[in-house]
């Protein structure tokens, strides 16, 4: 967490960069073998942290369910997942 609240000062200004960095400290969270809900509880705060734009967030969150493929761990628990899903279809 210390070094997101880093990364988040040192990429103030360059979200490219702030996304490549988000990426890795999610792609470490995986492989140093954390729970499932460790990982989503850190993503919370490092999301809340480094913040992102809509396009890099969409560029982010499709390489974050990459990692998760490869994984095969969750980052996102199935209600959290199906909520999302109900607002899109609202949307449309």
């Amino acid at each position: 967490m210390v070094l997101a609240h880093l990364l988040t000062q040192q990429t103030a200004g360059d979200p490219a960069n702030r996304e490549k960095w988000k990426l890795r400290l999610m792609r470490s969270l995986y492989e140093r073998g954390k729970s499932s809900d460790d990982i989503r509880q850190m993503f919370r705060v490092i999301d809340w942290m480094m913040g992102l734009p809509p396009a890099l967030a969409i560029q982010f969150r499709a390489a974050l369910e990459q990692i998760e493929e490869e994984k095969k761990m969750p980052y996102v628990t199935s209600i959290e997942r199906l909520a999302k899903e109900e607002g899109q279809e609202r949307e449309s």
